[in-house]
């Protein structure tokens, strides 16, 4: 727990309410995902939106996942306006994106 802890910045009691079955707030699972993901924007991003599913605090069909599966087939010019919006709302959100 105390690793846990040091390695997301939350408290030991936070990780313990985890553990315990508590619900986390968003911020705790941006911080858990932030601690979990290594230094990858994409895969830090990824994790805290499957936490976030999985919590209840967003659907499955709106995951993140689910749209950077479709950039992929979007024309060069749709691609860079997604990630324009994207960045934007990063910096609405307070997230940095690489």
């Amino acid at each position: 727990m105390r690793q846990a802890a040091a390695k997301t910045g939350l408290s030991h009691s936070a990780i313990r309410n985890i553990i315990d079955g508590n619900r986390p707030l968003p911020e705790t699972i941006r911080k858990l995902a932030q601690g979990f993901s290594g230094d990858s924007t994409a895969e830090r991003l990824a994790l805290e939106d499957r936490l976030l599913v999985l919590t209840g605090y967003r659907r499955e069909e709106l995951s993140q996942a689910a749209y950077l599966k479709i950039i992929p087939l979007l024309s060069p010019e749709h691609q860079h306006i997604v990630e324009g919006l994207v960045g934007e709302l990063a910096k609405i959100e307070g997230i940095e994106v690489e």
